[in-house]
């Protein structure tokens, strides 16, 4: 491992003690560029909830919930109002 302007050169016999330091150069100010504002939200991926839902597990436990739902007093009373047509 060497520093800065050590070399393993045997001929040159220089270390960076020798060199004259190096200046930062001076920062310029930086110039921001004004951005447009988006008029529209951007949509929801909804990939992640795509993919979950489309798990035949995750099928299977909402068709369980349904027909449960389905069976109970009020989901009777749900589809006798949707037989009866009101």
């Amino acid at each position: 491992m060497y520093l800065r302007g050590e070399s393993s050169d045997p001929t040159r016999m220089s270390n960076w003690m020798e060199e004259l330091p190096v200046e930062p150069e001076p920062d310029e100010p930086k110039i921001q560029q004004s951005s447009k504002k988006q008029t529209k939200e951007p949509k929801p991926d909804g990939a992640l909830l795509d993919g979950l839902l489309a798990t035949d597990k995750v099928k299977d436990l909402l068709r369980q919930i349904v027909l449960e739902t389905l069976k109970s007093p009020e989901g009777r009373e749900l589809i006798q109002k949707i037989a009866a047509g009101g």
